[in-house]
């Protein structure tokens, strides 16, 4: 299981890179974003709507001890 999103961000031939969140509703997985189509691998509206199953507020963070300010930027990884 990937720690980030791999998606492609639109517009530009880079990785996505964001926190990637599962719907408990229905099981999809995928980063959250503020507007539609920003990411091949979008799972949420800003709002917590799933894109898949239209549930909100049913979101999760994945890998939640890999992700984060204070886990990326505030400790060495040795």
């Amino acid at each position: 299981m990937a720690d980030r999103c791999e998606g492609a961000r639109a517009g530009f031939s880079l990785r996505c890179n964001g926190s990637l969140y599962r719907c408990t509703g229905c099981g999809a997985e995928g980063c959250t974003q503020n507007k539609p189509g920003i990411c091949s691998n979008q799972g949420f509206e800003v709002n917590e709507k799933c894109v898949k199953c239209g549930a909100i507020g049913k979101r999760e963070l994945l890998a939640a001890d890999k992700v984060g300010f204070f886990s990326t930027l505030m400790h060495d990884a040795n």
